[in-house]
């Protein structure tokens, strides 16, 4: 099978399954030529200079993990409170979510995990200065759970019940003043936008059809919509005010979709996958092309600050590979660290105390390897 058709192919059966799980095409790449700095030639072909991340992260203090626990932060709080799963050393069979904050170094367990099986995990879906939504999930019986911890009063809510879910389940959220939209899975890789009232606990579903990527910007709620019997993409702007959706843009061939939607709260963004060239497309809301890239997944916007998970810069790298790029001032840094985090306020970034490769698999966050660093802006 030509390249060209099997990269079709997957972009394709990816949509079937649901738009999230879409982001994961881009691995069949080959990979492109490097620059002399080892880089990828993209940033030198659409103006972006080219820095050592050091020029940004040099002042960045360096936070230790706590001792006795294993901790994961995967969310960043705009007030410096890292969140994620975590577990004590010794008693590896059960796992909790926790929270540190990056100021004074406090470590807290929030809740533990109810073990329904030896594959049930903690996912944190939102963090704000006051909420944090996640999720209990078992990946041997598939099915979930999510919470609400209120910060201030210590408070949990189920938001929903126990539901199917799939092997990896991913899950976004957005938030306008009381109001959280919630986009997950609700069976046969269907995803849908639930909308919640913080204030008096009601919800309803308002996008139905397959759906993803929410992100509130101004007075709308923005969403990818996924029409799965035509194979095409939408944007979807749902106004706040008067609850009236819009389309405003769509793809109409297989040549392009949209697969992510973000925005720092300034702009909005969208990632586009081109069939034809087998590439991903950061672009602006008035589809002024930002770069390309042939890999990009786990995005964050936050600040002028955009990162990813993409190609690896060099053959010697072994664990995944972050990027990190200041729009605003066309900079691309290059980075060979661990995974980075971002909030509207600063960036906490896992830094390597050995070559990645020396790193046994899924021992990153541990004192003898890495180092957690926090910058604010």
């Amino acid at each position: 099978m030509k390249k060209k058709d099997l990269v079709k192919q997957k972009f394709l059966s990816f949509i079937i399954i649901g738009i999230i799980i879409l982001l994961s095409a881009c691995t069949l790449v080959g990979p492109q030529k490097k620059s002399p700095s080892g880089s990828t030639n993209v940033s030198r072909k659409i103006g972006f200079e080219e820095r050592k991340a050091e020029d940004l992260l040099k002042n960045s203090i360096s936070i230790p993990y706590p001792d006795g626990k294993i901790f994961t932060p995967t969310a960043l709080s705009n007030d410096g409170i890292a969140y994620g799963e975590a577990v004590d050393q010794g008693h590896d069979n059960q796992n909790y979510l926790a929270s540190m904050n990056l100021h004074t170094k406090e470590f807290q367990k929030i809740k533990d995990v109810e073990k329904t099986s030896n594959l049930t995990h903690v996912a944190v879906s939102y963090v704000d200065h006051d909420i944090v939504v996640f999720e209990e999930y078992d990946q041997l019986n598939q099915t979930g759970i999510y919470y609400l911890w209120k910060i201030k009063d210590k408070s949990l809510t189920t938001l929903i019940d126990r539901r199917p879910i799939g092997t990896v389940p991913v899950t976004q959220v957005a938030r306008s003043n009381q109001k959280l939209f919630i986009n997950y899975e609700v069976g046969d890789s269907l995803y849908q936008i639930e909308e919640f009232d913080l204030e008096t606990g009601s919800h309803q579903t308002i996008e139905s059809e397959n759906s993803g990527f929410p992100n509130v910007f101004k007075d709308y709620l923005y969403y990818v919509q996924i029409d799965n019997t035509a194979l095409t993409t939408k944007i979807v702007a749902y106004s706040l005010s008067n609850r009236q959706k819009k389309v405003i843009d769509q793809t109409k061939d297989d040549q392009r979709y949209y697969v992510d939607l973000m925005t720092n709260g300034h702009n909005l963004l969208y990632l586009v996958a081109n069939n034809k060239d087998a590439s991903f497309t950061f672009e602006n809301k008035n589809h002024k092309k930002i770069f390309s890239t042939s890999q990009a997944e786990t995005s964050i916007y936050r600040n002028i600050y955009l990162t990813y998970m993409g190609e690896r810069r060099s053959e010697e790298r072994v664990k995944s590979q972050y990027y990190l790029w200041d729009l605003k001032h066309r900079i691309h840094y290059l980075y060979d660290h661990g995974p980075i985090l971002l909030s509207d306020k600063g960036i906490l970034w896992i830094q390597f105390k050995k070559k990645d490769s020396e790193i046994p698999k899924g021992e990153i966050y541990r004192n003898e390897y890495s180092v957690m660093r926090y910058q604010e802006w």
